[in-house]
């Protein structure tokens, strides 16, 4: 499968994904679809699930192969957001309700660091970088190089604010946790 740049991804997108409810909010205005972080709400357990799920299935498979990037799951007094972003030529996120949700006004400084392995990035308050006057966050180009991310490419950011914190999930992150869950799942059927 290729990207629009036409460069190989090494993870085809699976035939079937598993029939997983949500209350979804569409934001046209930049393209995002954030899932219900209602505490009572009954599907708010999701990303827990999946997570548990992904690392059960990441035990049972061949250990070459990476185990899944796994939410930072505690207790919490407030709940993650979670949105789908794409991000521009310039590394500049388009949607700005996470960072809006962490209270991060323009001119926060933010540390961004990149995990090749598990391809995601992690934002936490406090570092070298710092928000956009226009309140957006800009993922520096080597970022970008390293976890292979072009411009139009959709990524999942979670918004943890208890841990004042963000994590960005590539595509090819989010590839690799379908995948997983839907092996456990399938392997759980009787």
């Amino acid at each position: 499968m290729t990207n629009a740049q036409g460069d190989r991804n090494d993870f085809a997108m699976p035939a079937a994904w598993p029939d997983l409810h949500r209350q979804a909010d569409i934001d046209s205005t930049v393209g995002a679809t954030r899932l219900s972080t209602d505490p009572h709400d009954t599907h708010s357990a999701l990303p827990a699930l999946i997570s548990d799920v992904a690392d059960q299935a990441c035990r049972q498979l061949d250990p070459t192969t990476a185990s899944p990037p796994q939410l930072p799951l505690t207790h919490r007094t407030r709940p993650p957001l979670y949105a789908t972003t794409s991000i521009d030529k310039g590394g500049r996120l388009a949607d700005r309700a996470p960072l809006r949700y962490l209270s991060w006004l323009a001119g926060t400084p933010v540390s961004i660091t990149a995990n090749r392995r598990d391809g995601t990035i992690t934002v936490r308050r406090h570092g070298p970088h710092a928000i956009s006057n226009q309140g957006r966050l800009c993922i520096p180009l080597n970022t970008r190089l390293r976890l292979k991310i072009h411009p139009n490419d959709r990524l999942l950011v979670a918004a943890l604010p208890d841990q004042d914190m963000a994590v960005l999930y590539t595509m090819t992150a989010l590839n690799v946790m379908v995948l997983a869950y839907q092996e456990a799942s399938s392997r759980a059927r009787p």
